[in-house]
């Protein structure tokens, strides 16, 4: 499987989420999951730097509701009602 991944050109450490929304000063959200004992791969970390570096936000959430609450609190309530109108 990693090999397909890498034919298709993935790259290792990308985070697994990305929402190309802006949201205050961010260009967008990039969410990196683990589950609970998990921890970053430097190369995760490394992509989370160099994203933070460049205006997004970056982080590593522990679980689905780690992530939806990052998500939900990224967005905002106003927001949300916005981006469901556009589906």
């Amino acid at each position: 499987m990693a090999a397909k991944l890498k034919r298709l050109g993935l790259r290792p450490g990308v985070p697994d989420l990305f929402f190309p929304i802006p949201s205050g000063e961010y260009h967008g959200l990039f969410i990196e999951m683990k589950v609970l004992g998990g921890r970053p791969t430097p190369d995760q970390k490394r992509w989370i730097a160099k994203l933070s570096a460049k205006g997004y936000r970056a982080v590593v959430c522990v679980g689905a509701d780690a992530a939806i609450c990052e998500i939900k609190n990224y967005i905002g309530e106003g927001r949300r009602r916005e981006i469901r109108e556009h589906l």
